[in-house]
């Protein structure tokens, strides 16, 4: 079995960056999203606002596309994700929603509940 794969936002600040290290001691592979898109501790950070309903766009296209996130050093980290989840404590919450489903669907993604796996 291989490692897995864990992206964490926020993970320039202190508790993403704890957060990583803890993931990375249990055998992690950790990719962050933060606005400082710099390296910390071992972790690739993909320079992003996520807040800014374009870049979460971009990014959630390129996860559900290519299935990688391209790091601010240029490492492109493989990431396989099934689910995308919005954060709904800021002001461009609805705006980021939108923005996202316009681009998974642009891009030909599949968007359905995860409840649907359930049936």
């Amino acid at each position: 079995m291989s490692a897995p794969r864990v992206l964490v936002t926020g993970a320039a600040g202190a508790f993403g960056t704890a957060v990583s290290a803890a993931l990375r001691e249990r055998g992690a592979e950790v990719a962050g999203i933060d606005l400082a898109g710099e390296a910390t501790q071992g972790a690739h950070i993909v320079a992003c606002d996520i807040t800014d309903p374009e870049a979460a766009a971009a990014q959630a296209q390129e996860i559900a596309v290519r299935h990688s996130v391209t790091s601010a050093e240029g490492a492109v980290v493989a990431v396989r994700a099934g689910t995308v989840c919005v954060h709904g404590d800021n002001p461009s919450a609805v705006a980021i929603a939108q923005s996202v489903r316009a681009a998974l669907d642009g891009a030909g993604v599949v968007v359905r509940s995860p409840a649907a796996d359930g049936d």
